[in-house]
């Protein structure tokens, strides 16, 4: 807590600053009241300026005709440190799976979508072979067809980018 055993056993707990901002006096006067052994955790800045996560235990007990209170610190800054760091993976992993999901969603949907396409340029040729070139519904069909393929390259685009390959 920032000073030495022999600082720490000329103060009183209940004239501590530290101990009302932090609500330690409370947790204190509520084990001694009760008689039974009392837990918190909380962020604490120490009399002495040192700040800290800590876990404490308020233990009552009587030592002749008085009772007293035994407290147990243990810093658990690191601990809450690693779990902060840890949940901050933990979102980042969900984050990522999240991106890889839609990925393989995208993937899907254009292949899908190529599928469909193929069908609608081979249909779009057929006819094409029936009408005379550049003329009336045959350069409609045609523009169709040309605008067709366009899409397939992009699609193809689309899958090349999310890292999957295209067959025909």
């Amino acid at each position: 807590v920032g000073t030495t055993i022999k600082n720490l056993k000329q103060q009183n707990f209940r004239n501590l600053d530290s101990w009302k901002r932090s609500g330690f006096l409370k947790v204190a006067e509520l084990a001694l009241a009760t008689g039974q052994e009392q837990f918190c955790e909380d962020h604490f800045v120490s009399s002495f300026g040192v700040e800290l996560r800590v876990a404490c235990r308020f233990v009552p007990f009587l030592y002749g005709e008085e009772t007293h209170l035994l407290l147990l610190i243990q810093d658990i800054s690191e601990r809450r440190r690693a779990e902060a760091e840890r949940e901050k993976l933990e979102t980042q992993n969900r984050q990522l799976q999240k991106s890889e999901s839609l990925g393989r969603m995208a993937g899907a949907i254009a292949h899908n979508f190529n599928n469909h396409l193929a069908a609608v340029m081979l249909n779009l040729e057929l006819a094409l072979q029936e009408l005379p070139p550049n003329a009336g519904p045959g350069a409609n069909l045609s523009d169709a067809f040309q605008s067709a393929r366009k899409a397939a390259g992009i699609s193809t685009q689309m899958l090349t980018y999310l890292g999957q390959t295209h067959s025909r």
